[in-house]
C-alpha cells in the first residue's frame, strides 16, 4: 500500500465533501489526499492496537502516539466513523458510541469503509477510550495554561512604569 509519510499527513486537513463535490469544484486532489491520509490513521491504530496488545490491555502510549502521528481530529474521525458503522456491537461501550455520535461527521456515504478499522471491537473500544482519556487531558492541560495577560499581571517586566519624579517644594 502506498502511504503518505506522517509529517505530510497531519497538515493534510479534513476533506468534509464527497468525492462527486471534490470533481465538480475541481478539488479532487484535496479529496483523495484526504481519503490517504485517513487509511494511513486506520492502518496506524490498526497496527498500534496489534502491537501493543499484551493479551490483556493496551498501553496508554499507543494512543499517544497515534494522536502526535495524525492529530486529535483525524484520529477522531476515523475512529468515530468506525465506531458508528458498529452501532449494533455490543462489544463497543456505550459511552464510546454516544462520543462518536457527538464528532461531527460529514458525508455519511460509503467512503467510511474505505478507513474502517478492522481490529477486534473489544481493543477497539479500549483503543477509543484510551484517546477520548489522552483528549480530555490534553484539554484540562489546555484550559489550566495561563494567557499571555495573567502571566504578565503575576510577574510585570522588569522596569515597568517609570515612576513620578519627586517634586521639590523648594525649588519653584
Amino acid at each position: 500500500m502506498n502511504q503518505v509519510p506522517y509529517e505530510k499527513t497531519r497538515a493534510i486537513p479534513l476533506y468534509p465533501e464527497n468525492a462527486r463535490y471534490a470533481k465538480t469544484h475541481s478539488e479532487i486532489d484535496l479529496f483523495r489526499a484526504s481519503q490517504k491520509a485517513n487509511i494511513a490513521c486506520r492502518d496506524a491504530i490498526d497496527a498500534a492496537i496489534w502491537t501493543g496488545f499484551d493479551g490483556m490491555h493496551l498501553p496508554e502510549t499507543v494512543a499517544k502516539n497515534v494522536l502526535a502521528e495524525f492529530g486529535p481530529e483525524r484520529v477522531s474521525h476515523v475512529l468515530a466513523a468506525t465506531l458508528l458503522d458498529k452501532l449494533a456491537d455490543e462489544r463497543i461501550s456505550d459511552h464510546n458510541l454516544v462520543w462518536a455520535k457527538s464528532v461531527p461527521m460529514f458525508d455519511t456515504g460509503t467512503r467510511h469503509y474505505d478507513y474502517a478499522i478492522q481490529s477486534h471491537p473489544v481493543k477497539l473500544d479500549e483503543f477509543v477510550t484510551l484517546v477520548r482519556k489522552e483528549l480530555a487531558a490534553e484539554k484540562e492541560r489546555q484550559s489550566q495554561k495561563p494567557s499571555i495577560k495573567g502571566r504578565l499581571a503575576k510577574n510585570p517586566a522588569p522596569g515597568g512604569r517609570p515612576k513620578d519624579k519627586a517634586h521639590d517644594a523648594g525649588a519653584r
